[in-house]
């Protein structure tokens, strides 16, 4: 019985040594015409790498040329130039013994591969990174901090951000409450570096009556810490300083944003620039033929204006040139002097002082973008998110070492 388990065994395995020393021809690419005299290689085909499958040339893929997997002329003496010593398909009495040199050798069709291009994306190299946030509704009957009480009770407004500024240590925001009957605007303020110190400014009568309308916009704030606010109806407002008592200026067209540039205020409307002084009276055309689309920023020497794709940049005579073409979904601009920051849909793109693109951040980390501020090392964002429950100032910091 042991003796023909044996042989079917043995059998077995005879018959599977046959069949992996059959041979099974499969077509393969033609090997390179090489003319001895010349050392012309021929018949090498223009490719892209990685995409002979979306697109094969037939001509490259064999010309009936057949290759086996029989390996038992595996043991054949290779030539010193590399060539297998077989007749190959598709050569001219190649001699195996020729070294093959590069000097002075005519070398036709050589493939078509693409240049090594290295990622070059600039976004890599912005040091800007999220740093903090700040939420922009800290209108609390009761504080939050209190256990068991503070987390229910219902704000006192539900204020949303759609401006913001800078001015020394202070963070400056134009807030809106579209939540209540009484619809309704207002500015407040915090500290810079810890979102603490939150004040209502625009509050009357203990914070019972907002003279601002909810359809407020940006805002701007001088050297003096007067505050500047645009609206998207027919007014202006003025918030002089100590006291910020609001002065609501009917301005005759709607406005988007404000800046203070050259020691006066620049108010986007939809029909271009205007010049006020610090009353807001009377008002003048400035660097016309631009138009503002959106937000508007400036530095000591220049003023950025969004217009449309593009960044206006404006001298302070009025001269207007192209800073920037072609970005996509800008809301707002603002520099710090050194740079210049271009609040889009999707993040914050930064140019050098001529305009080239030096990176990208803030993507994927904003809800509802609404207006920028920078200075020497921050950027402030003003998101007004879904709800004054997300509504919050982003902070960006420079943290190149």
């Amino acid at each position: 019985m042991k003796s023909k388990k044996l042989i079917i065994v043995s059998s077995l395995i005879m018959i599977s040594l046959s069949t992996a020393c059959a041979k099974r021809p499969t077509t393969v690419a033609p090997y390179p015409v090489v003319n001895n005299n010349q050392q012309t290689l021929g018949d090498t085909q223009n490719f892209l790498p990685y995409q002979q499958s979306t697109n094969p040339n037939q001509a490259y893929y064999g010309n009936n040329t057949q290759l086996s997997d029989d390996t038992s002329e595996f043991n054949q003496e290779q030539a010193s130039s590399g060539i297998p010593q077989q007749n190959l398909a598709n050569s001219q009495n190649v001699d195996v013994n020729t070294n093959l040199s590069l000097d002075n050798q005519d070398i036709g069709n050589i493939p078509d591969l693409q240049p090594y291009n290295p990622n070059t994306s600039t976004s890599n190299s912005v040091s800007y990174t999220l740093s903090n946030n700040f939420p922009v509704d800290q209108d609390k009957y009761i504080p939050s901090s209190i256990p068991l009480i503070g987390a229910y009770v219902p704000d006192k407004n539900q204020w949303q951000a759609v401006g913001v500024a800078i001015s020394n240590s202070t963070l400056y925001i134009t807030a809106y409450d579209k939540s209540g009957l009484f619809k309704k605007g207002t500015v407040i303020t915090m500290d810079s570096a810890s979102g603490k110190n939150w004040k209502n400014l625009g509050s009357a009568w203990l914070g019972t009556r907002h003279p601002m309308d909810a359809t407020v916009k940006g805002l701007a704030v001088d050297t003096s810490n007067n505050i500047f606010a645009a609206d998207s109806t027919r007014l202006l407002y003025a918030l002089k300083a100590p006291k910020y008592s609001v002065n609501k200026i009917n301005s005759g067209f709607s406005s988007n944003d404000v800046a203070i540039f050259n020691g006066n205020v620049i108010v986007s409307t939809s029909t271009g620039l205007k010049k006020f002084d610090s009353s807001l009276s009377g008002g003048s055309e400035f660097a016309t033929n631009i138009t503002s689309s959106s937000g508007i920023g400036a530095d000591n020497n220049n003023l950025y204006v969004v217009s449309g794709s593009e960044i206006k940049k404006v001298t302070s005579s009025g001269s207007v040139s192209t800073f920037v073409k072609s970005v996509s979904g800008a809301i707002d601009v603002a520099s710090n002097g050194n740079n210049v920051f271009v609040l889009t849909s999707e993040g914050i793109n930064m140019y050098d002082k001529n305009g080239k693109l030096l990176g990208t951040f803030a993507q994927d980390e904003l809800v509802s973008p609404q207006s920028i501020a920078c200075n020497s090392n921050n950027v402030f964002v003003a998101d007004s998110g879904s709800s004054q429950k997300d509504s919050q100032i982003l902070v960006y910091s420079n943290m190149a070492l």
